[in-house]
């Protein structure tokens, strides 16, 4: 890790970027889009994905450590997620980030333990963007009750064999007329 000469501009205190405070120090994540995580899940072998979400389930209990040691060659996949997220302004990563992702997590692994991170702060740091990301993906309440009006309002016309206004030439509610 190296320090950024110069330093890049603060991120805003907000969504999607966290921090995390290792031995003193605060770094600066940043939640990866739907879409990123999706093509970085994608581009895991299926048999280390389902150790990762079996993992993040545990990590989500507490046990980190446990978890980890169970799979190890799963470290390399939360160091790369979290590598791949970095966006601190004053620290930059070395690991190179055109090396196969395992490889790439476990250099990002040593690079942060040398820079005195454990592996509870790798975990955590990479159960958090988990977390994030999911968080980011929920539907606030106001959306889901409009939808489940148009699903109920829908079954219920499909079942009785209406057409549902959906279908219509009549704009809804969720359609506004043309002007």
């Amino acid at each position: 890790m190296r320090l950024r000469e110069p330093p890049l501009p603060e991120p805003p205190d907000r969504y999607p970027y966290i921090r995390a405070r290792v031995q003193g120090e605060t770094y600066v994540l940043r939640v990866p889009s739907l879409q990123f995580a999706t093509r970085f899940a994608q581009s895991i072998d299926p048999k280390r994905r389902a150790q990762l979400e079996v993992i993040a389930g545990r990590l989500d209990g507490g046990n980190a450590l446990a978890a980890l040691l169970a799979a190890p060659q799963v470290l390399d996949l939360v160091a790369a997620f979290v590598g791949l997220c970095w966006a601190d302004p004053a620290r930059q990563l070395e690991s190179d980030q055109e090396a196969a992702i395992e490889e790439y997590g476990a250099r990002v692994a040593e690079e942060l333990h040398e820079a005195g991170w454990k592996l509870t702060h790798l975990a955590g740091a990479g159960l958090a963007l988990g977390r994030e990301l999911a968080a980011g993906l929920e539907l606030d309440a106001e959306v889901r009750e409009q939808a489940a009006f148009f699903l109920e309002r829908r079954a219920r016309s499909t079942a009785s064999g209406s057409r549902s206004s959906a279908t219509s030439s009549a704009p809804t509610e969720a359609e506004p007329s043309p002007s």
